[in-house]
């Protein structure tokens, strides 16, 4: 297979940012970035990836990839692009086109894999045996969003998994982390049919799972007066405490007012979960939240608007001296430490209209406690 080479210009940057953080400093340097793959059409519509690691070590990238005339929806090509690297990052080759579910349109324009791909933007888990677990939003026959699992690599997928009763709700599955003990957790907004054309409804939920992703039992609901949105993500700490990030979207009689970042922790019991207050976060609302828990023990915040680090559950935040990520980041810790993130150009963009490149971003931490 070809291996895809730099389609952009590769910049290497040298930051040496040092700040503390409850009585730790961290430095980060090296910083890189490139452009690892374009649409073989400009503009290019290539968004919403996926990223994960194999149980044999490789890494695998998933995205959306649409082509075809942008007048004409029903003559376009919507693939998921699967890549794969054995060799830490520094090589991506393409290892198959998957096609969409078919009778299925984003009426939006954009966001168009949670309709149409088994490969979901964000929630994707890998079990230790190579099981994958991802989410879907509604679409065809679906009314409602749902999980599957697939024991061939993706290659087939299970029945669709109701965490509700999707006959009284409607689910937007976005996010599933798996904690180091097996069990899963999961993010989703909820929308009750009772109520369903009033977007405030939309609630965020959270999930686990137990017996890797059969069967799920809701963990708690963020107070809609708190914020809405389906949007939020989890980085387990070294105690086994959960520390959630939200963005919160605020609305006023259904009317979109404004969106915050939010963050709690979540308690671990011998139970299950003690629910910490929700608290305000210092860095801006940019897209989806992505965090990453290091082996040094701290959490990275990665956002377009920059880096951000805590080591102590999100008591404080340090900007590092980064360039944002591209949109959308997924993020992980490569072998020799180094942290990859990979992303999209462009943002929330209608086919045909912004020239979109799947990005990645490398760059290395020194955690001095």
């Amino acid at each position: 297979m070809t291996q895809i080479r730099n389609l952009a210009r590769v910049f290497v940057l040298i930051f040496c940012c040092s700040a503390a953080n409850a009585g730790v400093q961290v430095t980060a340097d090296q910083w890189r970035q490139e452009a690892i793959y374009h649409s073989p059409e400009h503009p290019g519509y290539t968004a919403w990836c996926t990223l994960w690691r194999e149980p044999t070590g490789s890494l695998r990238l998933a995205f959306e990839q649409v082509t075809g005339p942008v007048a004409d929806r029903l003559h376009r090509t919507i693939v998921t692009v699967l890549m794969g690297s054995d060799d830490e990052a520094k090589t991506w080759h393409k290892l198959r086109e998957i096609p969409s579910r078919t009778n299925v349109f984003d009426d939006h324009g954009i966001y168009a894999e949670p309709v149409s791909s088994s490969y979901c933007g964000h929630a994707m888990a890998v079990l230790d045996h190579g099981v994958l677990i991802t989410g879907l939003w509604q679409g065809g026959d679906r009314t409602a969003g749902y999980l599957q699992r697939s024991a061939d690599g993706g290659k087939t997928w299970s029945d669709p998994i109701y965490p509700l009763d999707p006959a009284q709700d409607r689910m937007y599955p976005t996010q599933i982390r798996r904690l180091h003990d097996g069990r899963l957790m999961l993010v989703a907004g909820v929308v009750s049919r009772a109520n369903e054309k009033m977007q405030q409804y939309l609630v965020k939920e959270f999930f686990e799972s137990r017996d890797e992703g059969r069967t799920w039992k809701k963990v708690w609901t963020m107070p809609p007066e708190v914020g809405a949105c389906e949007e939020s993500d989890l980085a387990e700490l070294p105690d086994g405490d959960l520390l959630v990030v939200h963005r919160a979207e605020h609305y006023q009689d259904n009317k979109y007012i404004s969106a915050t970042r939010v963050q709690n922790v979540f308690h671990r019991t011998e139970s299950g979960w003690q629910i910490g207050p929700v608290k305000p976060c210092p860095f801006p609302h940019s897209g989806f939240p992505e965090l990453l828990a290091t082996a040094d023990g701290i959490v990275l915040h990665i956002a377009t608007d920059g880096v951000w680090w805590t080591s102590d559950a999100g008591e404080n935040w340090t900007r590092l001296n980064l360039a944002g990520s591209p949109y959308y980041p997924r993020a992980l810790q490569l072998k020799d430490g180094s942290i990859l993130v990979v992303g999209h150009v462009g943002g929330d963009n209608v086919y045909g209209t912004v020239d979109q490149t799947i990005m990645q971003q490398i760059f290395r931490l020194t955690v001095q406690k």
